[in-house]
């Protein structure tokens, strides 16, 4: 490799760790000229979550659980945010997870690469976090305009700390008339993985399972279906 090559890779390598260093990071980009946008902004549009606290840390059995935490508005903590991924690079322009297990509300196991071939929308909430609820009523809205053109994941993260089970997500889901997929991190390996801090926090995945942004807050409808036309016209 030449000199003038080994810098381009280092400049590549070192924008790549910038863009990763914040949770409310904008696409990553590989040969497509196509951009996702950043939600962050959109999503604090929620008053719930600009005027609930969501703590997870409080009570925690488990690291990943205790990582998770929210003070103030989903802008504040999109803003605030700062990690460093624990997940492995597939190139220096795409983020992609280990291949974490994750649990159907029957206790079947389900890997993060069955969702590959389709883009996919994993959310980490919980059933006591407010802009997680206010969120609720809108994934649902996606859910039935494009739940058979993409895959919407939304993974409880509380069970590890005890604060959820899978009876309680099961009435939660009951009484609010929400039918879209739910799972639960049983482990607190998913959580890990993906260095969750925040909830609601929103990975947006392609078909091929490499991140293309992610942000915390509550998701509207309006911006969520921005989000995935632009998905689907990858």
């Amino acid at each position: 490799m030449n000199s003038k090559n080994g810098v381009l890779v280092s400049v590549v390598a070192i924008v790549a760790v910038i863009g990763l260093a914040a949770l409310g990071y904008n696409v990553l980009k590989g040969e497509q000229n196509t951009e996702l946008p950043n939600l962050g902004s959109a999503a604090a549009t929620s008053s719930a979550a600009d005027d609930g606290q969501t703590s997870a840390a409080e009570g925690s059995t488990s690291d990943a659980a205790d990582a998770m935490s929210s003070e103030g508005s989903a802008s504040d903590a999109t803003d605030g945010a700062a990690t460093e991924s624990s997940a492995s690079a597939a190139s220096s322009e795409y983020l992609t997870f280990a291949d974490f297990s994750i649990k159907t509300l029957d206790g079947e196991s389900v890997q993060l690469s069955s969702f590959y071939g389709k883009p996919t929308l994993m959310s980490f909430w919980a059933t006591w976090c407010p802009p997680c609820n206010a969120e609720a009523p809108e994934i649902q809205k996606l859910w039935e305009s494009y739940g058979d053109r993409v895959n919407i994941v939304m993974v409880d993260a509380s069970v590890t700390d005890g604060r959820d089970t899978p009876e309680k997500i099961k009435k939660w889901m009951e009484d609010g008339g929400y039918s879209y997929p739910v799972y639960y991190d049983e482990t607190g390996e998913a959580a890990l993985e993906t260095e969750v801090y925040y909830l609601p926090t929103m990975y947006v995945l392609d078909k091929e399972g490499r991140v293309l942004t992610a942000f915390s807050g509550a998701l509207d409808e309006a911006s969520g279906a921005q989000l995935i036309e632009q998905l689907l016209a990858l």
